[in-house]
């Protein structure tokens, strides 16, 4: 945090500047020097401006009789990690609204055909129920005897890169 430290400087005194940020740091150290391994999330910064969000990884260092000598931790930056989850959970949240609100019937599906997503529109209409893995495959819902067809005309798709398209009955 713009302070210079030479190797040797005990993180402890590194961060004395900061108590707020001390006492977070002692506490960590203090479970690490206990013999306990852990990973922690969380903020750390000088100041609101330079806050970053650390995934905190400590564990007991230990010599060859097992008799813990002190303890190691590894410190990874996972701020943009964290704003890039977050940017995704809202933009499927968006997603999940809009299709909801279509009057269309909405899927995703794998290229086995099993399908991922679907909107409440194919709920209400197929009366489908999810499944405990949140998938299902075409053949419970497209009438048996358009199967077939259908499958064909998606594997057709896959090869091809062409813009999937068929009409088959659904059962209800």
């Amino acid at each position: 945090w713009g302070k210079p430290l030479r190797v040797g400087t005990c993180m402890l005194d590194a961060m004395s500047e900061w108590p707020d940020e001390l006492k977070k740091a002692q506490e960590l150290w203090g479970r690490a020097h206990a013999g306990e391994s852990y990973t922690v999330t969380m903020e750390f910064g000088p100041d609101e401006g330079r806050r970053r969000l650390f995934e905190l990884r400590f564990n007991p260092v230990l010599d060859e009789q097992g008799n813990q000598i002190g303890a190691a931790h590894i410190v990874r930056d996972v701020t943009e990690q964290q704003q890039t989850q977050r940017i995704l959970r809202e933009s499927e949240e968006r997603f999940r609204r809009l299709a909801d609100a279509m009057p269309h019937l909405v899927w995703v599906a794998r290229r086995d055909g099993t399908v991922t997503y679907y909107n409440s529109q194919y709920t209400r209409y197929a009366g489908i129920e999810l499944r405990a893995d949140g998938s299902w495959k075409w053949e419970s819902v497209v009438h048996p005897d358009d199967v077939d067809e259908t499958m064909a005309a998606w594997e057709k798709s896959l090869a091809t890169g062409e813009v999937y398209q068929c009409e088959h009955r659904i059962r209800m």
